[in-house]
Parts: C-alpha cells; sequence; structure tokens
C-alpha cells in the first residue's frame, strides 16, 4: 500500500456551458471513480437543455443529452478528451426515441475491468437499461448490451421509470459487481414520466457483468441510492427521500444465491438532506483506520453546504466533517484513491457548472 497522501485543499473548475465546444448547457449527474491502475475517471449528463423536441420535452431530466466521460492520469490535474458512452437524439420522424440517456453507474471491478450501467428514457417507452464493459481502464468500451428483461422478471413489480444509482457503483470483496437502482412502480393513471414514489434496490452480477439480477424493494418513498461495503463485509446504502434527511440500510449478508435481508431504515441526525443525490465511499489504509466517507448537501431546505462526512463506526454515527463550499451545490460523488487522496465532485446550479475538489483524508477527516 502506498504513502499516505499529505496536500491541501484545491478546488478547481471542470465543466462548464463552455467546455466541449459549448455543445452542452449543463453537465448533470456526476460520478467519479480511481480505476487499478490510479487513473482518475470522471463522468456525467451531457446535456443540451434547449433541445425539447418531442414527448421527451418536459425539462432537463428528459432533454437530449449524452453520457461522456473524462480520464487523469496525473491524480485530476489534466484530464484527457472526453470519450462518449452513449449519445441520445430523436428519431428520424420527429418522435422522441431514446431521446434521453441516462443516470450512468460506473464499477471497477476486482480485476480491473470497468463496468457501466446506465438507462436509455429511464428504462420506459422502449428505451430500456444497459450495459458495457472496458478493458483498457476507460479508453474504449463494449457494444452495449441491453439487460432490460431479468431485472424487469426479478423486480416484483411492473414500473414505470428506473435509474441506476446514480454516482459509482462497487464490487465486493467476494466480487460481486453491485449498483443501487430505484423504481416508480406503475399505475393506473399515473404519468409515466413521474419519479416517485419510489423504492430502493440493488442490481447486481456475480459472474462479472455477464448477467444481471435485482433485489426485491428494500425501501419505499427513497430514490437516488449510493452503496459502499463496510470493514465486515456487510452492504450499506444511503438513499435520499425528499424530507430532509437520508436513510441508510445495512445488509449483514449477501449473497448471489439468496435474497438478502435488510436490518431496517434508519435516518441518523447528521445526514440531513434537501432532497439531493450525494455520494458515499468506504476505504481502508493500514495506517488509518477503515472509514466511510459520505458527501451531499448538509441542509435540511437548500442545496448548499456540500460537506464531506466520515464515520469511524460504520455509519453508526458520523463524528467529523469538511464543508466543501459555503455556496449553493447539488449533486456530487466522492472517490479515494490508495494513498488517501479524496476526490470530490460536485456541481452547481443544476449543473451549469461542475467542480472538483481534493483533499488529504488523513489531514482533514482522521
Amino acid at each position: 500500500m502506498a504513502e499516505l497522501y499529505h496536500g491541501n485543499i484545491s478546488t478547481k473548475t471542470i465543466w462548464t456551458p463552455a467546455s466541449h465546444g459549448g455543445v452542452y448547457t449543463h453537465h448533470r449527474i456526476p460520478g467519479i471513480v480511481i480505476t487499478k491502475k490510479g487513473t482518475v475517471i470522471i463522468y456525467c449528463e451531457a446535456r443540451d437543455t434547449t433541445d425539447t423536441a418531442g414527448t421527451f420535452g418536459k425539462g432537463a431530466d428528459w432533454c437530449r443529452m449524452d453520457i461522456l466521460l473524462q480520464r487523469s492520469e496525473d491524480g485530476g490535474s489534466t484530464f484527457e478528451d472526453p470519450i462518449y458512452i452513449t449519445r441520445g437524439g430523436c428519431a428520424e420522424d420527429g418522435n422522441a426515441e431514446h431521446i434521453t440517456v441516462n443516470n450512468p453507474v460506473m464499477i471497477v471491478g476486482n480485476d480491473g475491468l470497468l463496468h457501466l450501467l446506465f438507462c436509455k428514457s429511464y428504462g420506459i417507452c422502449g428505451g430500456g437499461l444497459w450495459y458495457t464493459c472496458s478493458s483498457d481502464d476507460g479508453k474504449t468500451w463494449s457494444v452495449a448490451r441491453e439487460i432490460t428483461v431479468g431485472i424487469s422478471d426479478e423486480i416484483g413489480y411492473k414500473f414505470n421509470c428506473f435509474a441506476f444509482g446514480p454516482t459509482h457503483g462497487i464490487c465486493t470483496s467476494s466480487g460481486i459487481l453491485m449498483s443501487a437502482a430505484w423504481a416508480v412502480p406503475a399505475a393506473e393513471g399515473r404519468d409515466i414520466f413521474l419519479h416517485v414514489p419510489s423504492y430502493a434496490h440493488v442490481v447486481y452480477s456475480a459472474d462479472n457483468g455477464k448477467t444481471w439480477h435485482i433485489t426485491k424493494k428494500i425501501s419505499q418513498n427513497t430514490n437516488e441510492t449510493d452503496i459502499a461495503e463496510l470493514e465486515d463485509g456487510a452492504i450499506i446504502i444511503n438513499s435520499r427521500t425528499g424530507m430532509g434527511f437520508r436513510a441508510l440500510n445495512v445488509c449483514r449478508s449477501f449473497t448471489a444465491d439468496a435474497e438478502p435481508v435488510w436490518w431496517g431504515t434508519a435516518y441518523p441526525d447528521e445526514l440531513v438532506d434537501p432532497g439531493c443525490c450525494g455520494g458515499m465511499v468506504s476505504f481502508a489504509h493500514p495506517d488509518i483506520p477503515r472509514v466511510l466517507l459520505t458527501v451531499n448537501c448538509a441542509d435540511p431546505k437548500y442545496r448548499r453546504y456540500i460537506t464531506v462526512k466520515c464515520s469511524l463506526d460504520g455509519g453508526m454515527t458520523f463524528s467529523k466533517k469538511l464543508k466543501i463550499t459555503e455556496n449553493y451545490g447539488g449533486y456530487c460523488d466522492i472517490a479515494v484513491d490508495p494513498c488517501g487522496k479524496v476526490y470530490v465532485l460536485w456541481e452547481t446550479a443544476m449543473g451549469v457548472m461542475m467542480s472538483l475538489t481534493t483533499f488529504s483524508l488523513s489531514d482533514e477527516l482522521i
């Protein structure tokens, strides 16, 4: 294991409307991972919110967008040109068809293989759920493969909208690939474009991405959800509720051949939230205690005060924190490299700007 990183807090702008030739007005739904080779990969929905063609012209979530990533081999100092995972668009007859490609979730496999889950049109209107992978550290990606059928058969109810994560997924110590997910059950008269009411789930693969499965619903009235593995192998999920606080749930024994048992939803006082996507990561190093880090807007009403919170007891309490910004924020994700350098990718003004903050875990939170 490499020596611990020590460095000052630093923030830099990553994406603005002028990025990528000014094609996109917003960069939203950020995700970040560190590959086994130490490459920092950031990814997002690159949105053209001026495009309101067809059925999906219902606002930013349904606008035309692409999913792109950028790689950094120097610890986030510089990033390479964008790589496009998939692109949205309209059918030639003007009817919306897969105009939105959304909620990318990347997973770093224990063998170094990169996996990516995403949706087209939130899994409805023929869009479906999709999977692709990369064997060269994110430079090129396989032809995307649809995985809708198995998940639809196993989820336990008919759904309208479906979405992964967002942020990133995990590969457990036993090699199971996992992403949190959420779905809106279908009901007579319910608008298929609504994001509520919803249930949280876990999507997983025990055969390195060949087949994908989904748990039964874990909790009600929770949607955007993060996932991490604790020191004892337990799986913890951290969900947005839209009620001013976040919800945690833990599975002490997750196997691929049995429906997991969740302990029950807890609402830690420290994890207030205005109804905004956050991020979570678990990190271990021989020289410091095992930590669970969360990042989200630390205000129960407004998307502001993006704050990293640290738990040394597996999410029971969050005793230390570091405020990233005193101003307004938004969706965010978090990653830690093997040296304990923390990366927080976060948006402001609904993705008009995206920033990257880095700092030393051992100096700031341990």
